[in-house]
């Protein structure tokens, strides 16, 4: 009897080392897991969905919330955000507490654009260590570094510390749960704004840029690349810091005062200008709307806009980066310049790919050791 009340108690206790209050140990093996926990089974069979939690959302602004006593197990819920043409979806995560798996295998929230049947995220978390309420995309589309080892110096996780434009007036937000571990639930926001008809009304200089930011993280985010097996997972990672480097650097270029005396500048409230910039940015928006896989996307040709949108503001201008005045800087040849730095595959498309230290989160990356603006000489 005291054997057997002894084995027991090892047996808990190394059960409980498996995993801690947030959910299952994160086992490599996912045979004893249903064989379609990758997507939603709402859209799968959708026989199974709840009818109470299967819903049409119209309103141009509002939240889905999942409480703690609609967390149930083998549940399976789907929300339609649907708002009218002309608009674009934003999304934004104010509270997640799901069961954790890496993979986000067990309990999770699929988020997949309506039009285009794009995946933006399997949504799980907190993970472990990470701060109460932080999502986690088991996909990993989407996700931050952490600078210290406690959280404090952190990127910024789209849909998370920012709201996320999906430049979709349609997305389905799906909860599948398994049979163990109810937490508490989660809460997804949305807003919409305007998508602008950029050959009648025009675009701002701001949000010219704005909107060439969120096209290409769209773009890498939704690429089969985001969701790759094995080393080749995170391989837009490198890719959405350069492009998030380049807006803020056209930012700085457009809105800075400190040149020389014979530069001309344009307030951002002001229209963009030159025919052949508008040509381009109307193309891009009429290239993201047919775009159904984002696999075939340019990415260097959308990145040179961020050049001529500076051009048309800034004209003449020798070009600034970390307030200095540099030359040579058009993000086409920065493109060029880190390509050859770290011998990358540049030419867009299905093979176009960054190398495997620069998607890497390991602090030796060129992602640590390198600015993308240093490069401006």
């Amino acid at each position: 009897m005291k054997l057997h009340c002894l084995l027991s108690v090892l047996s808990g206790i190394a059960e409980s080392k498996k995993s801690d209050n947030r959910g299952k140990a994160p086992r490599e093996d996912m045979s004893q897991v249903r064989s379609h926990w990758k997507d939603a089974m709402c859209i799968l069979e959708p026989t199974k969905c709840n009818k109470t939690c299967t819903k049409t959302l119209t309103a141009l602004k509002g939240e889905i919330n999942v409480t703690a006593a609609e967390y149930q197990a083998s549940k399976h819920c789907a929300w339609t955000i649907k708002v009218p043409v002309g608009k674009e979806i934003r999304l934004q995560w104010t509270r997640m507490d799901l069961e954790w798996h890496k993979y986000c295998a067990y309990d999770k929230v699929h988020i997949v654009d309506g039009l285009s049947g794009s995946r933006l995220g399997r949504w799980c978390g907190p993970r472990y260590h990470d701060p109460v309420n932080t999502p986690w995309d088991g996909e990993r589309r989407f996700r931050r570094v952490c600078k210290t080892s406690d959280k404090t110096n952190c990127e910024a996780l789209d849909m998370w510390d920012t709201p996320f434009n999906t430049l979709s007036n349609e997305i389905i937000v799906a909860f599948d749960t398994d049979e163990y571990h109810q937490r508490t639930g989660f809460t997804l926001k949305w807003t919409t704004g305007d998508t602008p008809d950029l050959e009648i009304d025009g675009i701002m200089g701001a949000d010219a840029l704005e909107f060439v930011r969120d096209s290409i993280d769209n773009a890498l985010i939704r690429s089969r690349d985001a969701n790759a097996a094995n080393s080749d997972k995170s391989r837009v990672v490198g890719l959405q810091r350069w492009n998030n480097n380049l807006y803020k650097w056209a930012i700085e270029n457009i809105s800075n005062e400190q040149r020389p005396n014979n530069c001309w500048r344009r307030p951002m409230s002001e229209p963009v200008k030159e025919g052949g910039t508008l040509q381009r940015l109307s193309q891009l928006q009429k290239n993201i709307k047919t775009l159904r896989k984002w696999q075939n996307f340019n990415m260097h040709n959308a990145v040179n806009l961020y050049w001529r949108i500076i051009n048309d503001y800034v004209p003449h201008c020798p070009l600034i980066g970390y307030g200095k005045i540099k030359k040579n800087a058009k993000p086409i040849w920065l493109a060029q310049k880190y390509a050859q730095k770290y011998a990358l595959d540049v030419s867009g498309g299905h093979g176009a790919v960054y190398n495997g230290a620069d998607r890497d989160l390991i602090s030796s990356s060129p992602i640590s050791a390198i600015d993308l603006m240093e490069l401006l000489v």
